[in-house]
């Protein structure tokens, strides 16, 4: 069941930000670099856009204003030239989001370029909007599909009515898209709000599989303005991106393992595997050519490392755990040690 029309989500008019002759304002917002969009009419809406309706704070935040002027509504949009692909994206808000109009939209999404894909194919969005209506959940994890003749998936879910700060994750693969949202801008699993695993059996076609620009505006509903006829801000504490990893070089520079003294070449076999959070784990498997080897990570006679994992959960940031200990002949606990400790093999 649609829950809004399929023009209305997201739909771009461009995707340069720059008009012919002009030159697009900048922001440099949680260490990257997004392109403000310029005035002029258009999707999504329609609606009037204004750069003056974007600004980062003293305190490195970013703000987007949905605001009248001259008898005119304008919104705001921003969005980075640099395309980003399978990772976790995470967004922190310091806005009680559930309390916007029921005709503003707050948007944090992928969305492609011409070369990607055609309008309503490829997105990833959290969005915030109740799509004019009165009442009903305000959050909206959607995911758009990579074939053009599939329609899009959607789960909408409750915002608590006293939250102001509150973090929003998607964690794109190419199989997957997870979602989580939690109170507050800490990393405690305990406070989720909501949370939804996008698994097709499909999805090469379900999921986009090509890194995109990342967008974040504030909109008008089919561009009908607030309907307390208030302007809206909302704030942006912080944005971030992990990249997914994608291989055993990846790993290894990941958990620090190139200023090792142990071969490349001894870690033979890599598999992705899921924790419980949805973050990826990463399984490292090794055999080692004598029984004594040089000093370093896997020192220790007859010692295997076993597995490096990432943190149980999503929302601490990937910290890597690396397990190590004897081979199963000889029995015994397997040690731990974290990645940020030094390269040692305990007993």
């Amino acid at each position: 069941m649609r829950v809004f029309p399929l023009a209305c989500l997201a739909a771009l008019a461009f995707l340069t930000g720059a008009m012919p002759g002009a030159q697009a304002k900048t922001l440099r917002f949680s260490g990257h670099d997004f392109v403000v969009r310029p005035a002029g009419v258009g999707g999504p809406g329609p609606n009037n856009w204004s750069a003056r309706n974007a600004w980062v704070d003293e305190q490195g935040r970013l703000h987007l204003k949905l605001a009248r002027r001259g008898g005119k509504w304008y919104a705001a949009e921003v969005y980075t030239r640099q395309r980003f692909g399978f990772g976790r994206y995470e967004f922190r808000i310091e806005t009680n989001v559930d309390r916007l109009d029921r005709n503003v939209v707050l948007g944090l999404f992928h969305y492609p370029t011409s070369d990607v894909g055609p309008d309503a194919t490829h997105e990833i969005d959290i969005e915030f909007a109740r799509w004019g209506r009165r009442s009903g959940p305000v959050g909206n994890y959607t995911v758009w599909p990579a074939d053009a003749a599939l329609d899009y998936t959607t789960r909408r879910f409750r915002m608590p009515a006293n939250a102001v700060r509150t973090t929003h994750v998607y964690h794109w693969s190419a199989d997957k898209v997870v979602f989580t949202s939690w109170r507050g801008h800490g990393t405690d699993p305990g406070r989720t709000i909501a949370r939804w695993r996008f698994v097709p059996r499909d999805a090469p076609a379900r999921i986009a599989q090509q890194p995109m620009p990342l967008h974040i505006n504030l909109w008008a509903y089919r561009g009908n303005p607030p309907s307390d006829g208030r302007d809206v801000e909302v704030i942006i504490t912080s944005f971030s991106f992990t990249p997914e990893l994608t291989g055993a070089a990846d790993a290894r520079k990941r958990v620090g393992l190139d200023h090792s003294s142990t071969p490349a070449a001894w870690l033979t076999r890599w598999n992705r595997l899921e924790s419980p959070s949805g973050f990826p784990y990463i399984r490292a498997e090794h055999k080692a050519r004598t029984r004594n080897q040089p000093s370093g990570i896997f020192s220790g006679k007859g010692y295997t490392l076993i597995e490096y994992k990432e943190a149980r959960h999503d929302q601490d940031g990937g910290r890597i755990a690396g397990y190590a200990g004897p081979p199963a002949r000889r029995g015994g606990a397997a040690a731990r040690q974290t990645a940020d400790a030094p390269a040692r093999l305990y007993r």
